[in-house]
C-alpha cells in the first residue's frame, strides 16, 4: 500500500514525465488518497469544470480517512519518525544536540 501526497498526485494528474515513470515502476502495489489530499485537490480547483474533472480522474484511487480506530503506533511510518532522536524527546533536543544553540566563544 502506497499513500500518496497532494505535490504527487499534483504531478501525475499534470501527467509529469518523472512521476507518470516513478508510478509505472510500482507494478501492483495499491495506491491510496489520504482524505485530506482529496480535500485540498478539490479545494484548489478553480470552477465546477475543474473540479468534476479532478473527480472523474480521482475515481480510481482508493481514499482512507485516518480516525482514533487506526493504530498508529503499529504503522510503519509511525515507528520511523517516532522513534527518532528528535521526536521521542518531548523538548526535541536529545543528548548530542543539547546545547548546540548556546553561543560559542
Amino acid at each position: 500500500m502506497i499513500l500518496l501526497d497532494t505535490d504527487i498526485v499534483i504531478d501525475l494528474l499534470r501527467k509529469y514525465p518523472p512521476a507518470i515513470s516513478w508510478l509505472n515502476t510500482l507494478d501492483e502495489e495499491r495506491i491510496i488518497l489520504p482524505g485530506f489530499v482529496l480535500m485540498e485537490l478539490i479545494q484548489g480547483t478553480r470552477n465546477n469544470v475543474e473540479q468534476k474533472k479532478i473527480e472523474k480522474e480521482l475515481k480510481s484511487y482508493d481514499a482512507i480517512w485516518p480516525s482514533s480506530l487506526w493504530d498508529w503506533s503499529k504503522s510503519k511510518t509511525y515507528n520511523i519518525l517516532y522513534k527518532a532522536p528528535m521526536f521521542s524527546d518531548p523538548e526535541g533536543i536529545n543528548n548530542e544536540t543539547q546545547g548546540s544553540h548556546e553561543k560559542r566563544d
